[in-house]
């Protein structure tokens, strides 16, 4: 059976996809059932540590998360780097021996990197070297003629030199691009990187199917409001984009919400 490999920055520690920032997770469920919906006959295999409900309720198959980043950074740079040059050898003909992430990579058809807001200086805040990981392993996977996407992303920036032409060359290479904001085509273009592989796509998140069922103070007082016929908008607030971490601090002061 033909398979899709799903990975990139959005690869966290277990349960932090899925209850750590709900943003997140209202992106990967619409994307997972889209793949189904559109490759039916494809394995679905990822990175992304999801708990067992979702793996039986979407159809997925969960890798280990040290086959992508094992949050050391000096084994996952030289490790990510090792890859790279496996991937060549391979490309040339010679028979090498594989590390688990390139085997995987080996046996599927498309590698799918997801990873946000993440793909650029804002991986630092998650893990040490992360972003130059990230390209290195795509960069490996480009060169064993995967076809590769990166997908739903908002890209940048690259204040480091070396990595922006790695991210440059890495960037380029996907067989295609799809960014969730036209800002993004802008600031590709500023940066000096080609745009001929990027569309621009909604975020799935707002494919994101609702549990009409649920009832809580909140559905009801939005539902009042609706029918008074006054406009809702609702906000997500990712912790990561909070003035002080953790991430996940709670309470937090009214002032850090004044940005």
């Amino acid at each position: 059976m033909a398979s899709i490999l799903v990975t990139g920055l959005c690869t966290l520690h277990w349960g932090r996809l899925q209850y750590g920032n709900v943003g997140n997770y209202y992106i990967i469920e619409p994307m997972f059932r889209l793949l189904h919906r559109y490759f039916p006959k494809y394995k679905i295999v990822t990175t992304f540590q999801l708990d067992q409900l979702f793996v039986e309720k979407e159809n997925v198959e969960v890798l280990p998360m040290d086959l992508y980043y094992e949050w050391d950074p000096e084994h996952d740079v030289e490790f990510a780097y090792k890859a790279v040059e496996i991937a060549e050898e391979l490309k040339n003909g010679r028979q090498v021996e594989l590390t688990p992430y390139l085997k995987a990579v080996t046996e599927v058809k498309y590698v799918i990197n997801v990873s946000g807001d993440m793909w650029g200086d804002n991986a630092e805040h998650v893990g040490h070297h992360r972003f130059l990981v990230d390209c290195l392993k795509m960069k490996a996977a480009q060169i064993l003629g995967k076809k590769t996407i990166l997908y739903a992303v908002t890209p940048g920036p690259f204040s480091e030199e070396e990595t922006y032409l790695l991210a440059k060359e890495v960037f380029e290479k996907f067989d295609k691009v799809f960014i969730r904001e036209e800002v993004s085509r802008e600031n590709l273009i500023k940066w000096g990187i080609s745009i001929n592989n990027v569309e621009w796509a909604p975020c799935p998140s707002f494919l994101f199917e609702a549990n009409r069922e649920y009832v809580s103070e909140w559905t009801e007082y939005i539902d009042d409001t609706h029918k008074k016929g006054r406009k809702v908008i609702g906000m997500t607030f990712g912790g990561f984009n909070m003035p002080i971490g953790p991430y996940d601090m709670w309470p937090r002061d009214d002032y850090q919400y004044d940005v």
